[in-house]
């Protein structure tokens, strides 16, 4: 798990992007090794978090990758949006080929950021 954490990394640092929200499936379960249907993943250079409900905290916090910290916030765009402020990011890339419409935009509404498209990846 570590390696794929270390490439996505890389492939962000070589586009110039901050951090990514991941919310594949597919993609979650192989960056993470847990996989989980509520939630996506945040990762920047020197974090990364699973992000979801108290139903898959405790389950998340075995199976998971210990390179990944489990957070339950109420609200899960503003603990982004906090986490975006802390660590001065200003590009979020993301899945355009699997996130949805409504998941853009509820991000886009609430984080002040730019997105960059991460491509065709179904799993890094």
């Amino acid at each position: 798990m570590r390696e794929r954490l270390k490439n996505l990394r890389s492939r962000l640092k070589k586009n110039e992007t901050d951090a990514a929200i991941i919310t594949d499936e597919m993609n979650i379960g192989y960056l993470c090794g847990y996989y989980y249907t509520d939630g996506y993943l945040y990762i920047d250079a020197e974090s990364a978090y699973i992000v979801t409900d108290s139903r898959y905290d405790a389950e998340a916090k075995v199976h998971a990758s210990a390179d990944f910290t489990v957070v339950t916030p109420k609200d899960r765009n503003e603990f982004l949006s906090d986490l975006i402020g802390k660590h001065e990011i200003k590009t979020l890339g993301f899945e355009n080929h699997n996130m949805t419409v409504a998941q853009y935009n509820g991000f886009e509404r609430t984080l002040m950021v730019e997105f960059v498209p991460l491509g065709q990846t179904t799993v890094f």
